[in-house]
C-alpha cells in the first residue's frame, strides 16, 4: 500500500481500511519483515504465497504504507463523519502510531535497510534511491517524503483523536520531527531524496520531495514548487520521477526520470493544499493529456517529450492507482475539501459530480474561467 484514499469516502477505502485491521499483526517476523503495528506492503493470493513458498501473503516490506494509512482514517473520518467505524479502527491506529514513534525515537527518523526489497519506498526499485554519483544510497535509508508522511499521520492522529495515545505528545514529536527534518534534508536549494546511514543528504532533484507540499512538514514549500516546475523536471507529459540533469536520469527506467501518474497526483494535491491550483492545473493537464492519448492511464510511461507518451514493456496496464489518480487530480483543481470548494478549472471547462458528505448526496457543478500558461 504506497497510495492512499483519493476518494476518501468510497467503498474502496472503507474496504482497505477493514482489511488492514484485520491483517495488522503484533508480533517480527524477520522473513516478511513483519513488525508490531506496520502496514502490509503486499497481500497476494497466488498459489506459492499461500503455501509459504513466497512471503508475500503479507508482505511489510516498506515504511510509507504505516503513516498513510493513518492519513487514510483522517481523511475518511473529515469526510465521511463516521467517528464509529474509526473507533472500530482505534486499536490499530493505535499500534500504527506507535510504529511510527518507535521509529523516529530509536533512530530520528523512519529508516530502512535492504530485505526482500533493496528499497522500501513508493519508489522500490534497486536503482530508485541514487546518490549524485549514480550510486545506491547507503544504508539504513531515510526517504524525504516519508518522514512527511510521518509529520502529517501524527498531527492528524491528535487533531481528529484517532489513538488512544495522548494528543500532546504527538504534536510534540510531531513538532521535533519537523525541526529536525528542515534542518538535516535541506541541501541550500531543495530537500535531498534521503539521508543515507551516516546521516549525509542525498542531493539529486527528485518528484519525492513534491511530496513533502501533501504534509505540511516542509518550511520552504516555494521552494520546492519553483525547483519542480524547473525544465528538467517539468516535462510535456507530467513531472518526471528524477531531474534531466542527474546522472543517474534514463527517461525510461522505472524510476529514474520515468512520469507516474500517482506520483503527480500527490504533487498536485499538495499544491491545491498550498493554494498554488494554477500549479495543480499546469500537472493535472499534462496527465489528462497522456491519458487521452493513451486511451488510459499505464504506471508509468516515458519522461520524454514526445509526440505521444512513450509506455516501456514493463509499464503495467492497467493499474488501479494510476486510475485513482484522475480523481486525486480533479480534486486538486477543484480545490475541493471536506467543507470547501475553491476550483482553478480552465475556460470552456465544466464539471458536474456528485459526491457524499456525512451519509448526504451533495451535487457540485463548477465552470472554468482560469487562464493558464
Amino acid at each position: 500500500m504506497h497510495n492512499y484514499g483519493s476518494i476518501p469516502t468510497s467503498l474502496v477505502s472503507r474496504i482497505c481500511q477493514r482489511d488492514f485491521k484485520i491483517s495488522q499483526w503484533k508480533t517480527f517476523n524477520p522473513r516478511n519483515e513483519e513488525e508490531p503495528g506496520k502496514i502490509p506492503h503486499e497481500i497476494r493470493y497466488g498459489e506459492l504465497s499461500l503455501s509459504g513458498r513466497l512471503p508475500f501473503s503479507p508482505y511489510y516490506g516498506t515504511v510509507d504504507a504505516t503513516p498513510l494509512y493513518v492519513i487514510l482514517a483522517s481523511e475518511y473520518l473529515r469526510w465521511s463523519g463516521d467517528r464509529k467505524f474509526i473507533n472500530e479502527l482505534k486499536p490499530a491506529l493505535t499500534l500504527a502510531i506507535e510504529w511510527i514513534l518507535r521509529k523516529i525515537d530509536e533512530e530520528r527518523y523512519i529508516r530502512y535497510s535492504p530485505g526482500i526489497l533493496k528499497n522500501k519506498g513508493w519508489k522500490d526499485s534497486k536503482e530508485g534511491v541514487p546518490t549524485e554519483d549514480g550510486k545506491p544510497t547507503k544504508p539504513p535509508v531515510a526517504l524525504v517524503e516519508v518522514q512527511g508522511y510521518a509529520y502529517r499521520a501524527l498531527l492528524e492522529a491528535a487533531e481528529l483523536n484517532l489513538t488512544f495515545h495522548d494528543p500532546k505528545r504527538l504534536i510534540r514529536k510531531a513538532k521535533e520531527l519537523r525541526r529536525r527534518f528542515n534542518r538535516d534534508f535541506w541541501v541550500g536549494e531543495f530537500y535531498g531524496m534521503a539521508l543515507n546511514g551516516e546521516d549525509e543528504p542525498s542531493k539529486i532533484v527528485s518528484s519525492n520531495m513534491g511530496h513533502l507540499l501533501f504534509t505540511g512538514i516542509a518550511d520552504r514549500e516555494d521552494k520546492i514548487v519553483d525547483r519542480l516546475f524547473e525544465e528538467d523536471m517539468l516535462g510535456k507529459w507530467g513531472i518526471r520521477t528524477l531531474s534531466s540533469s542527474e546522472k543517474a536520469y534514463n527517461p525510461l527506467s522505472y524510476h529514474n526520470g520515468s512520469v507516474w501518474p500517482h506520483d503527480n497526483a500527490i504533487i498536485a494535491l499538495g499544491l491545491s493544499r498550498i493554494g498554488e491550483r494554477g500549479k495543480a492545473l499546469e500537472i493535472a493537464k499534462r496527465i489528462f493529456l497522456a491519458a487521452a492519448k493513451l486511451k488510459g492511464l499505464p504506471e508509468f510511461y516515458g519522461g520524454i517529450d514526445s509526440e505521444y507518451p512513450v509506455v516501456p514493456p514493463r509499464s503495467n496496464y492497467p493499474q488501479a492507482w494510476s486510475s485513482a489518480s484522475i480523481f486525486a487530480l480533479l480534486r486538486a483543481i477543484l480545490g475541493l475539501e471536506a467543507g470547501k470548494l475553491e476550483p482553478a478549472l480552465p475556460k470552456g471547462i465544466r464539471i458536474k459530480t456528485r459526491i457524499f458528505i456525512n451519509g448526504k448526496e451533495e451535487v457540485i457543478r463548477a465552470q472554468g474561467v482560469f487562464t493558464s500558461s
